[in-house]
């Protein structure tokens, strides 16, 4: 059983003894708060009770006042957070931990930008965004973005899990609305002091370019890591009153949370961030919390659950705005339904536009709901028909109860005629399947070519029921998926044809290893933004680059890259027949648009053997807050690659 290692750090109390100076002589000292201890308190609370963190694997770092003199911690000098002994318990915990164990760090306190230091090798920043310890105004040095990098990469590169919580100003880069606030107020940061700059020595990697910015700082999303911040890069975040105790908001929110009934393991820091976004709303408060890493990792977990997307809708003069729009494959007719447990609607797409559409109630209400509704998809819509070609063996009862399951999951014309020529491809301007009953008794699902890659039948699906109801249901949930699967993949022919980027796939490395390197490379005149999608053999759909959920910012003339293995999943394996060639499609989509609010989230699906998934999980989180622009151009770029 993998180690559960927890180092937990609230500062209350700032220490102040003079040696610390401002220019002007004037003595430097940081305001005292009231939450971060109590924060540190619940959090370790939460992690025992509810995450099985082992009591003795917890090291907590505080500074509060003692009763007898408020200006001198409680604590004893080896349990202060200060930066010694921070410092002291990364490296205790990267000594300790071994591959697969899992490490949480948690700050409250102040976060202040700071002159950046003259090494690790000088950069262009002009300051640091750095967690402020309980024994900086002491002349010791504070724990630098960049500092805090390089001691959580050791420990990842460990292959150890690894989870921040930053509830601190600046903490989006690495300040508290309210009356209270988590940076000091109208203060000058201090120059460095030589104790600064001794705190850089040694240190290998040089700083980058977020302000704390984990994910660019590294320039790689490591495997298993996760950081949620209390605020943007630039931000403040509150402190608030609960109970006649004090807590910082966001990790009051998040405690609220983690103990709400409705709370589900399967939900990721993405749902958990939006959660908590629409939580410090309702107090209003104007902090963003933000995700950085994997952000689709279920909360504390080494997995990523599939689940629908919300979609976050607003009422507008009569109609609900839904931003999804031509680029997420969204038509007239398309289908969605609010997801609340106080309302049930369904509403269909009446127009649409590249980015965004407006819809209409088709049935049910949406009495007692917020002006912001959260809505799943229900039945994508067909622009023409849909055909599917039944094998007559299969039988009368699963063709009609066939029929019926799609069209409670695909609005438009769906017809489904018997034939016994099973290449009878139907009508060759509808979209098609054929379904064909196999010897052993099982189904085989064809489609057209330019879908599925091969003139083979679907692989890595098998319905698994045993009556014609169940294997139709089966049958219609895979189809539905694969529809689904088509409307993306023909997204191509949607967008405009000349592209003002460049985007290239080439293979690094040995033909087995399937392993490419992929660059990017802004031809425009201004910032391009844009996601890189797999649409794989397995029938899912992915976003491969960047692994948040948000696009990635590229200026002109400027370019980025990385690098993605290809592996063909153990089911298409077992779908294998001895001494035949089987050849894999994977479509590497780079999609780019001018304007930057747009998550291209709702488009995903899983794997089509995990296609019930779709049925059985849904999420309750809010999405990603995006500012949409009107009439902004985007492009698709398909890179095609085949795996024999």
């Amino acid at each position: 059983m993998p180690t559960k290692y927890a180092l937990l750090v609230g500062v209350d109390l700032y220490i102040t003894d003079g040696l610390r100076k401002h220019p002007d002589g004037k003595l430097v000292s940081l305001p005292s708060l009231q939450g971060a201890m109590n924060d540190v308190r619940e959090i370790q609370t939460i992690l025992r009770d509810q995450f099985d963190f082992d009591e003795h694997e917890f090291t907590v770092l505080t500074s509060s006042p003692s009763s007898s003199d408020s200006c001198v911690p409680h604590e004893p000098e080896d349990k202060r957070p200060t930066h010694a002994n921070i410092k002291g318990a990364f490296e205790e915990i990267h000594e300790k931990a071994k591959s697969g164990d899992v490490f949480f760090f948690h700050f409250s306190g102040h976060g202040a930008l700071l002159p950046t230091t003259l090494s690790p090798p000088a950069n262009n920043r002009p300051n640091d965004a750095s967690l402020m310890t309980a024994d900086y105004c002491c002349g010791k040095p504070a724990v630098r973005g960049w500092e805090l990098n390089e001691w959580l990469r050791r420990i990842n590169e460990k292959n150890v899990r690894v989870i921040v919580l930053l509830d601190s100003c600046y903490s989006g880069g690495v300040r508290r609305a309210g009356t209270r606030f988590r940076s000091p107020e109208n203060w000058t940061p201090p120059p460095n002091l030589p104790a600064d700059e001794e705190a850089a020595q040694g240190t290998q990697r040089k700083p980058g370019h977020r302000d704390g910015d984990l994910e660019e700082c590294w320039d790689i999303n490591p495997k298993g890591f996760a950081l949620m911040a209390a605020c943007q890069r630039r931000g403040k975040a509150a402190e608030k009153d609960e109970d006649g105790a004090a807590y910082g908001a966001f990790t009051l929110a998040l405690m609220k949370y983690l103990r709400d009934p409705s709370y589900m393991p399967s939900f990721t820091y993405h749902d958990i961030r939006d959660h908590i976004a629409h939580q410090l709303e309702s107090w209003d408060l104007s902090q963003k919390p933000q995700v950085f890493g994997r952000d689709r990792l279920a909360f504390l977990e080494d997995y990523e659950p599939f689940v629908a997307a919300p979609i976050a809708g607003t009422w507008q003069e009569g109609h609900l705005s839904l931003p999804i729009g031509t680029v997420h494959g969204t038509y007239e007719g398309a289908e969605f339904i609010t997801i609340s447990s106080r309302s049930n609607a369904v509403v269909s797409i009446f127009e649409v536009n590249d980015r965004k559409s407006k819809a209409l109630i088709q049935r049910g209400s949406m009495q007692g709901l917020s002006q912001s509704i959260k809505l799943i998809p229900y039945r994508w819509r067909a622009k023409e028909a849909l055909e599917v070609v039944v094998d007559p063996n299969l039988g009368q009862v699963f063709r009609a109860m066939l029929k019926s399951d799609l069209e409670k999951r695909i609005a438009g014309d769906i017809q489904c005629p018997v034939t016994l020529n099973l290449t009878n491809k139907g009508n060759p301007k509808a979209i098609w399947f054929r379904l064909g009953k196999k010897e052993d008794g099982g189904i085989d699902i064809f489609g057209p070519e330019s879908l599925s890659g091969d003139q083979g039948p679907v692989r890595g699906w098998m319905p698994e029921g045993k009556t014609d109801e169940d294997r139709a249901r089966e049958s219609a949930t895979a189809l539905a998926h694969l529809f689904r699967f088509g409307q993306i993949l023909y997204l191509q022919n949607e967008s405009e044809n000349t592209a003002p980027f460049q985007a290239t796939v080439k293979q690094a490395g040995t033909t087995a290893a399937q392993t490419f390197g992929y660059e990017f490379q802004n031809l425009d005149g201004g910032e391009l933004h844009f996601a890189v999608l797999i649409l794989s053999s397995g029938y899912h759909v992915k976003q491969l680059f960047p692994v948040t959920d948000t696009l990635q910012t590229v200026p002109s003339g400027g370019r980025r890259s990385f690098q993605f293995r290809l592996t063909v999943p153990d089911e298409l394996r077992r779908a294998e027949r001895r001494g035949q060639q089987y050849e894999y499609r994977d479509i590497i989509r780079t999609v780019v648009t001018r304007g930057k609010g747009l998550s291209l989230r709702s488009v995903e699906l899983p794997d089509i053997w995990n296609a019930n998934r779709w049925d059985e999980k849904r999420s309750s989180g809010l999405g990603r807050d995006a500012e949409l622009q009107e009439d902004v151009s985007w492009w698709v770029q398909d890179d095609q690659k085949v795996t024999s």
